[in-house]
């Protein structure tokens, strides 16, 4: 069978043994996908996925036929899963490549999670028009053209993955927590709830034993966001032991910086307390001749590097959270964090800074140990008595050299100034202080006159 040249480092472990396994030449299909998901239907009244005839060509769609969409529909009802247009998608691919590769070898690919390059691609479009000519299924549209195809002979007995409601025995909690303690301590599953869902599936420990695919999709976020049993490392759902914000927590109390038991691979040093509260308040505009603006929080730590070459640390102040950093005294004379969406943006006192209260390197330690007791809560800030004025989401200097004009008088300089022209940027972020787990995009506006 044949794959890309260019792979990623999952294919490059992955595929060798595949290759020891199996040769060169494609497998014939086993017919049953079954228990490499622990919930898969054993009988249907369709016939199984096959693997497609272009799975071996790049860049050749798979046209999936209604046949094939149902068989696929048909194992996430059994597997309780919403067919969601994206999960039908994943699942055909599923079902291809364990038909072409075999049971075992697609369930040591499961462990490992599924590369994209031995995945068949599928042509989504044909998909979705596939789905809403057949008339086993009806179609219903949903949010950002995601769609979901029910059938129309089957009650839906979904799990929803997002419930925090838990309806599993503690005992089976407790041997979760007992297996990755010890035979599981150091396993790394594939980050994302479904993936993980899967490589557990195919691990199949005792403790998820009779569980369909959207159970155990529902007790992986249950063991990452409410039982603390699981957490991420480096992109992985790692045991919580071996978890980035247990290493967090560890460095937090030692007052050490996280790069210093996880090394920073840019090189760039860790900002002092000094040095951090100089950076930020060129960021906010609060120099002399800066102009004020306001930043979304996920993007504080990488201005810092961008712009400073400096790592922004919170745990060498105490803290775990950029949120709680921010808001210690170490830095609450020159900012406050306003909810925006489900994120919070960073905006200057209007007033401008304080009079600082730690200008040595004594100072500095001094001011560390403080911010390790409890910070106030978001609910408690309240904004500064005069608003900043309108100009805030302006550019600063720096801003429009970040983006190619070395001064803003360049930047408008054989234009008149009659009509602005609105650039929108979103910004890329730093997982580990966006505000609940979840990115959100939040640009800010750069203003420059239009040609016109």
């Amino acid at each position: 069978w044949k794959v890309k040249a260019r792979r990623s480092p999952q294919e490059r472990t992955a595929l060798p043994a595949l290759r020891t396994m199996f040769g060169s030449a494609p497998c014939s299909a086993t017919g049953l996908f079954g228990a490499a998901l622990g919930g898969m239907v054993q009988q249907a009244g369709v016939a199984p996925v096959a693997a497609p005839a272009c799975a071996g060509r790049p860049g050749v769609a798979w046209k999936v036929t209604a046949e094939e969409a149902r068989w696929a529909v048909e194992t996430l009802y059994a597997d309780r899963l919403q067919p969601l247009g994206r999960l039908l998608l994943k699942r055909l691919g599923e079902l291809a490549l364990a038909a072409q590769v075999g049971h075992a070898a697609f369930a040591a690919l499961c462990m490992q999670g599924l590369p994209v390059g031995v995945v068949p691609r599928i042509d989504r479009t044909h998909l979705r028009k596939v789905c809403e000519a057949c008339g086993a299924f009806r179609v219903v549209p949903g949010e950002s053209g995601e769609y979901m195809a029910l059938l129309v002979d089957r009650a839906p007995t979904f799990v929803d993955a997002g419930d925090l409601h838990d309806p599993y025995a503690p005992e089976m909690w407790d041997s979760m927590r007992t297996f990755f303690a010890g035979a599981g301590a150091e396993l790394r599953l594939p980050g994302g709830r479904y993936a993980c869902a899967l490589a557990l599936s195919a691990l199949a420990p005792p403790f998820l034993a009779g569980r369909c695919l959207g159970e155990v999709s529902h007790i992986v976020q249950l063991a990452i966001a409410e039982k603390l049993i699981l957490g991420y490392a480096d992109g992985f759902v790692v045991p919580r032991h071996n978890s980035e914000a247990v290493l967090k927590q560890q460095c937090a109390a030692l007052q050490k910086p996280i790069v210093a038991a996880k090394p920073d691979r840019s090189g760039a040093a860790v900002a002092s307390l000094s040095q951090a509260r100089g950076c930020l308040q060129e960021i906010l505009g609060l120099v002399p001749g800066g102009q004020l603006c306001e930043v979304p929080l996920p993007n504080v730590k990488r201005l810092f590097r961008s712009r400073f070459n400096l790592v922004l640390s919170e745990t060498l102040f105490g803290h775990t959270r950029l949120v709680d950093l921010l808001q210690s005294e170490s830095f609450n004379d020159l900012c406050f964090l306003r909810p925006q969406g489900s994120g919070y943006v960073v905006v200057p006192h209007a007033a401008g800074p304080a009079k600082a209260t730690c200008q040595s390197e004594e100072a500095e330690a001094g001011c560390a140990a403080q911010s390790t007791q409890s910070s106030p809560s978001l609910v408690n800030i309240q904004p500064p008595p005069t608003p900043i004025a309108a100009t805030c989401v302006r550019p600063s200097r720096s801003m429009l050299e970040d983006y190619g004009f070395s001064s803003p008088a360049t930047a408008c300089a054989d234009h008149c100034a009659t009509k602005p022209l609105e650039i929108r940027v979103a910004l890329e972020f730093d997982d580990d202080a966006v505000c609940g787990g979840t990115p959100v995009a939040s640009p800010f506006l750069l203003t420059t006159p239009s040609p016109d």
